[in-house]
């Protein structure tokens, strides 16, 4: 006997569509952050230690977008999984 697959493509799309709005919010957090950090360490904050924590920064923003960059390709590969779930649902609807 074959095993039978099960997926709840309605709750599955939900949780797709909150991870793409988590992204999409997280992204724009750190782009204000890295802003406001920014306009700080050049207007409000001089000297060798606005300096490195600015570059102390900047290293946790490049691993944080490397984080985003693969959480999208999660993302993006479980809509792909859902469009082949759909795909595949609507061969066998009769």
């Amino acid at each position: 006997m074959a095993d039978l697959l099960h997926l709840d493509l309605n709750m599955a799309r939900m949780i797709q569509s909150e991870m793409d709005k988590t992204l999409q919010e997280v992204t724009d957090q750190w782009q204000e952050l890295s802003r406001q950090i920014n306009h700080l360490t050049e207007v409000d904050w001089q000297g060798p230690a606005a300096q490195e924590f600015l570059v102390a920064f900047g290293e946790i923003y490049s691993k944080e977008k490397q984080q985003l960059i693969e959480f999208e390709r999660l993302s993006n590969a479980f809509k792909r999984e859902l469009d082949q779930w759909e795909d595949t649902d609507r061969i066998f609807i009769f």
